[in-house]
């Protein structure tokens, strides 16, 4: 009898210790999700090619520019990452900050992945 005991007790502390969720993995402490499920990311930097952060980066349907699709704002490595509807239309990827001239690309999302890395090289503005 305490041996089926015993193979019970055994049983159950073997099923408890993989509940609680064991195997996650911790949450990020980037304030930008991982690369999936983003599908439009990329680096702004300066004319130097120093990373710039705090520029903001948004993503619209090319035409429907009063819809902006997703926006954040770079890393302090330049970085973002903006997660966009998978469609057929043509985007348009703009970044800006302040003191530096605002610039815009136009791409599209191809199969398989649906991604798309979109840099930017802001000029500063011309200061007369």
């Amino acid at each position: 009898m305490r041996y089926f005991c015993f193979l019970f007790l055994l049983i159950v502390l073997l099923y408890l210790s993989g509940c609680g969720g064991g195997g996650a993995t911790a949450p990020s402490t980037d304030n930008n999700p991982p690369l999936p499920p983003s599908n439009i990311y990329g680096t702004v930097t300066d004319s130097r090619g120093i990373p710039l952060s705090g520029a903001t980066v948004s993503a619209y349907y090319k035409d429907n520019p009063n819809d902006i699709l997703d926006t954040k704002e770079t890393d302090r490595n330049g970085k973002y990452y903006l997660w966009v509807p998978v469609s057929q239309k043509t985007y348009v990827v703009k970044a800006s900050k302040e003191g530096y001239q605002e610039q815009a690309q136009e791409i599209t999302l191809s199969p398989p992945d649906y991604q798309q890395e979109v840099d930017f090289r802001l000029q500063p503005v011309d200061k007369r």
